[in-house]
């Protein structure tokens, strides 16, 4: 398996649930004080799915960087889902950092994860042959908060339940895993890892 890295370039332009609506979940009272922790719970919450499960809640863009080549020739996007492939870049044998023309390449955005291939009859070009020289920017995530499926949403509430209930760092609740119930309504929508990047 190659070696690949994902930067966040802009984030979310929304958050996946309100406020409102964790408090109505949680049964509390709203104030100030309860408004802002629970905001911020919610960010917190879908920047760990994002990461753990590789599901773009709120649409942001990303650049992801490769070594190389994958040894099949498609790279797969590790986050879902895609909206747009915005530029394919990378390091040629000179060092230039030249950007891949569109006709050159494949664009697989439907199954999970997406990919990227060479167009047909065509190889990927010559790199230069050091580290982080693919860089490919990409849209990803829901393009609205209706977007969003349920069992999404109810997973971040659950995780931000978990973390109002346990705030204190010396618990042992902090200290297991995210709640089974969140894996089990996360798993249909995460990112397919499976085979090769």
């Amino acid at each position: 398996m190659k070696q690949y890295g994902i930067l966040t370039v802009t984030d979310a332009t929304f958050e996946p649930v309100t406020v409102a609506e964790v408090a109505t979940s949680l049964r509390i009272d709203q104030t100030a004080d309860e408004n802002d922790l629970l905001s911020s719970l919610i960010v917190v919450a879908r920047r760990r799915i994002e990461s753990q499960f590789g599901i773009v809640c709120g649409q942001a863009t990303f650049d992801q960087y490769l070594d190389c080549y994958p040894d099949r020739y498609t790279i797969r996007l590790q986050r879902w889902p895609i909206q747009s492939v915005t530029h394919f870049k990378y390091l040629d044998s000179s060092g230039t950092l030249t950007t891949l023309a569109t006709t050159e390449y494949s664009s697989k955005l439907v199954m999970n994860p997406a990919r990227i291939m060479p167009a047909y009859g065509v190889s990927w070009p010559t790199l230069r042959g050091v580290a982080e020289q693919i860089q490919i920017r990409f849209i990803a995530g829901y393009a609205t908060q209706a977007a969003i499926p349920e069992p999404i949403k109810t997973a971040i509430k659950l995780l931000v339940g978990h973390w109002y209930e346990n705030r204190e760092n010396t618990t042992i609740a902090t200290l297991l895993p995210i709640p089974y119930g969140v894996e089990t309504l996360l798993q249909p929508y995460a990112l397919n890892t499976n085979g090769y990047l």
